[in-house]
């Protein structure tokens, strides 16, 4: 995962008001979800696009 992905994933959550310990452990929940989807289809990862100005 590209920093800029996990930067724009974790200011979300703290933009929702979640502390800097629960933006974390979000963030590391997201990735192990991506790696395990990647594991259980056998398919490469392949990042989106972000769309900054959403």
């Amino acid at each position: 995962m590209s920093d800029l992905s996990s930067r724009v994933h974790y200011d979300r959550r703290r933009a929702r008001g979640k502390t800097r310990t629960q933006a974390i452990l979000r963030l590391a929940r997201h990735h192990v979800n991506v790696i395990h989807a990647v594991i259980r289809t056998g398919t490469f990862y392949e990042p989106r696009t972000l769309d900054l100005a959403a």
